[in-house]
């Protein structure tokens, strides 16, 4: 089966499973703790890591019907909440892709302080399209070629910002 291997992205409050305490996700991804779970109160979060999700499936909620898969601990395999697939309503569908924790099946505890600032998040760069604005310009944004693609280098061009302000650089890649 292999190795499970656990991601922490750290935080000064930090929400894990109640049952064996894996970290699930942080305060600073909470986009609202007034939801309503099977087993009482719930939140929604933008992002939650070591989860193993379930079946899609249709459900006829409060709010109205959605397609949602349950998810579970990795480790232990205790529901947690459950993600938003799919809102059929438009009102709704800001829910899409987030994950509801339930306050019954989680817990909080202290995290850590940061000072350094090396747990902020850096944006992801845009998977698409293939161009991007440098200063008013426009180039292809080039990723790693392998030898086999190497002859495409030859022939693509790209304009680089004019100065390294307009860089979309982070500190770790320059």
């Amino acid at each position: 089966m292999g190795r499970i291997f656990i991601e922490n992205h750290g935080g000064t409050r930090l929400v894990v499973c109640r049952f064996c305490k894996t970290y699930l996700t942080n305060r600073s991804e909470l986009i609202s703790s007034r939801f309503q779970g099977s087993s009482g109160r719930a939140m929604l979060f933008h992002r939650a890591w070591n989860l193993d999700y379930s079946e899609a499936q249709h459900r006829d909620m409060m709010t109205g019907k959605h397609i949602v898969r349950d998810v579970m601990c990795r480790i232990c395999h205790k529901k947690v909440g459950w993600m938003y697939e799919f809102a059929m309503e438009e009102s709704q569908r800001y829910k899409e892709a987030r994950v509801i924790l339930e306050k019954a099946l989680v817990d909080e505890e202290d995290g850590f302080p940061d000072p350094a600032g090396a747990l902020e998040t850096h944006e992801q760069p845009p998977s698409s399209p293939v161009f991007e604005t440098f200063g008013g310009r426009r180039g292809i944004r080039l990723t790693a070629l392998s030898r086999s693609d190497s002859r495409l280098a030859s022939r693509t061009t790209t304009h680089p910002p004019a100065t390294a302000a307009e860089s979309p650089r982070c500190h770790e890649c320059s």
